[in-house]
């Protein structure tokens, strides 16, 4: 939803000690069109070119157990670009999801928790149609 999109970036502006009201974010999901066919040499050089601009990644996770962002070609392909050219990324988690990773931690320690990380699996990602 809109109000844990805005929830989530409020809480990652503070932590990170940015001014809400000066700080500016591309979200890809409401400036991009993932739906229709495009050239994926060009997303890729669209991508990387932003990349080298912002040095910085924010990826919103809907949740820490099995987040649809590691589901997705286009994401998953973000978070390579963002990776191989050293950027900056940041896990953001909607503070009720947040929350429940801290007490998972906190009661049961990492063991669930690691096991939820190699869950994804690239090619079962959804592609865009």
């Amino acid at each position: 939803s809109i109000k844990l999109l805005i929830d989530s970036m409020v809480d990652i502006c503070d932590e990170k000690g940015f001014d809400t009201k000066h700080t500016y974010i591309w979200a890809d999901c409401f400036c991009s069109n993932h739906h229709r066919s495009f050239d994926f040499k060009t997303y890729l050089t669209s991508v990387r070119a932003l990349l080298l601009k912002t040095r910085e990644v924010v990826c919103l996770l809907n949740c820490w157990k099995d987040p649809d962002y590691l589901k997705k070609m286009w994401t998953i392909t973000v978070l390579f670009v963002a990776v191989v050219e050293k950027c900056n990324i940041t896990f953001v988690l909607p503070p009720s999801e947040r929350l429940e990773l801290v007490n998972e931690i906190s009661n049961n320690g990492y063991s669930n928790v690691l096991l939820s990380l190699p869950s994804f699996d690239i090619e079962k990602a959804e592609a865009v149609k």
